[in-house]
């Protein structure tokens, strides 16, 4: 059992480091230009590329047989409910601001001019995508809390919160000011808490 679980562990952290890797702007550059393909047609290999590698691991997640790490009572059953519907709820709401710009389906040059997002959920959190994925992560390990869910959780947590940082530098290079007084006024994950 803790083979499986370290290499379920490693499989996890492969796909974070391959997901991060594969969407530096250098190695974009460099494989569109090796491979002779527009920006969009890389996009879209690489979001179908994530997909179906994470499909493939999450059959292999859920295929382990994994030890309960909490007792499953109603009330933390119940609680799970609300967190995944919640999770759910926020992640919907920004897939469905985001799924054509970030599929690669929308040409970037039909996008008039990029523009820094502040209203609707972006004016609670910044990063609300990241915030309702933490919530639905940690609904489904209180609803079924075994020892393979949590290590997903701790990793995909862990990996996420270090690219937030990453990716605040990059909104900062690419909208200055804008971005650094949204910073100030807007929290980065938890509405009303201040940075």
């Amino acid at each position: 059992m803790i083979k499986e679980h370290s290499l379920l562990a490693i499989m996890w952290l492969l796909y974070c480091f391959l997901h991060s890797f594969l969407a530096c702007v250098l190695v974009k550059l460099k494989l569109e230009s090796l491979l002779k393909i527009h920006s969009n047609t890389y996009r879209m290999g690489y979001n179908i590329f994530a997909f179906c590698s994470l499909i493939g691991l999450i059959f292999y997640h859920l295929s382990l047989s994994s030890n309960l790490m909490l007792t499953n009572s109603l009330w933390m059953r119940v609680l799970a409910i609300i967190f995944i519907l919640g999770g759910l709820f926020v992640m919907m709401i920004c897939i469905k601001k985001y799924f054509f710009q970030l599929s690669g389906i929308v040409n970037k040059e039909k996008i008039t001019k990029p523009f820094l997002e502040t209203g609707g959920i972006h004016r609670y959190v910044r990063h609300p995508l990241y915030l309702g994925t933490f919530i639905f992560l940690i609904g489904l390990f209180l609803l079924n809390p075994l020892l393979s869910n949590l290590i997903a959780v701790i990793i995909i947590i862990i990996y996420t919160m270090i690219g937030i940082q990453f990716e605040e530098s990059k909104l900062i290079k690419e909208y200055g000011d804008d971005y650094r007084l949204y910073q100030k006024k807007v929290p980065k994950l938890i509405p009303f808490l201040k940075k």
